[in-house]
């Protein structure tokens, strides 16, 4: 049975007095998406899978959230990955590590290619974690220092680092670092790397990124 109250523009399913623009008593099925927001040009936002329902109080939109952002929790957010060798890269020349393919990114980060870095859309505390790979050319000869970084926005804003020694022709050599840093909205997460006195590569890496609420 459908009651309408056409004064109040308010619609009743299964009850004569509507409390709200459409009252449904009774139970409801979706057998397609869920699109919250919009308007009469714009659909509604459906979310990305895996996101929840929350609820912003009343009157005001709800909208999809990733699951476990409750105070303490953690939540993965992104992950950079990549696989082929660079090309030659000369001594003591800052770069940012460019990741070819994002598998998995949330809600609270954007991943931009023109600057190599995930842009964060959610402020807070997060927990990065990047890998390397690299070869060491034998020109010039010699030892040379190398670093690898993560950075807020650009160097040297550094939130983690590690640092070694090498000589020429090392090979397969692989650096592990992680680090911790507050983000505000708009600011980027990079991986820096700086290598002095030797022409070298790098191949595969990652960087993965988890934000602590």
């Amino acid at each position: 049975m459908i009651n309408s109250l056409f004064s109040f523009s308010q619609i009743g399913i299964n009850t004569p007095t509507p409390q709200k623009t459409l009252h449904v008593n009774g139970s409801l099925q979706v057998t397609r998406e869920l699109n919250l927001g919009g308007d009469d040009a714009t659909e509604g936002n459906a979310g990305n899978k895996g996101q929840i329902l929350t609820s912003n109080g009343s009157g005001q939109v709800p909208n999809w959230t990733d699951p476990n952002t409750s105070a303490g929790s953690m939540t993965f957010s992104g992950l950079g990955e990549r696989t082929t060798l660079s090309n030659i890269i000369q001594p003591s020349v800052t770069v940012y590590v460019p990741y070819e393919t994002i598998p998995l990114i949330s809600a609270n980060l954007m991943y931009e290619t023109s600057t190599n870095s995930f842009v964060v859309l959610k402020a807070g505390y997060y927990q990065c974690m990047a890998f390397i790979r690299f070869d060491f050319l034998s020109s010039p000869t010699g030892a040379a220092n190398t670093g690898i970084f993560i950075v807020r926005n650009d160097f040297p804003n550094v939130i983690g680092a590690v640092t070694s020694s090498v000589i020429s022709g090392q090979t397969g050599l692989y650096s592990n670092l992680a680090g911790i840093g507050y983000f505000n909205v708009g600011d980027k997460i990079k991986t820096a790397i700086i290598v002095g006195g030797k022409e070298w590569k790098y191949d595969v890496g990652n960087l993965s990124i988890t934000r602590i609420n």
